[in-house]
């Protein structure tokens, strides 16, 4: 329910929670989930939603070039990178991880190797996006 919520206000709505800790969550009698503490709050423009939904796309199909372009539009990737040297370390990254099944996906391994590859290419976290990722 937590993850339904967050991600609909955060693609749907445009807006979203920025601390939504087990203190600031609440299950209402009727079963659905009521958020507290409003002092947190960010704002997701529509290009923005747009892009992060393009790159979940580009993602699940596997399409590692489709998927640096949009890192650059996103902000997170600087227009100069080398998008073929991303797509190739993306491809790397990625289909390392889903080779192994879903089952057996390490997240450390997953998360290790993308934060090298982040690394590498100089990946940048916009303003915009440190209160999304704080969740």
């Amino acid at each position: 329910v937590g993850v339904y919520c967050s991600l609909s206000q955060l693609l749907e709505y445009g807006f979203y929670h920025a601390d939504p800790h087990p203190g600031n969550l609440l299950r209402t009698y009727d079963g659905k989930l009521a958020y507290l503490d409003f002092g947190m709050m960010g704002e997701f423009r529509q290009e923005l939603r747009d892009g992060f939904i393009e790159a979940c796309l580009h993602l699940v199909n596997r399409d590692f070039n489709a998927l640096a372009k949009d890192f650059v539009t996103l902000g997170l990737l600087p227009a100069t990178a080398q998008k073929d040297a991303v797509t190739q370390a993306l491809t790397g990254v990625f289909e390392n991880a889903v080779n192994r099944g879903v089952r057996n996906i390490s997240f450390g391994d997953l998360s290790g190797n993308l934060g090298r590859t982040m690394y590498a290419f100089k990946f940048q976290i916009p303003s915009y996006f440190s209160l999304v990722i704080r969740r």
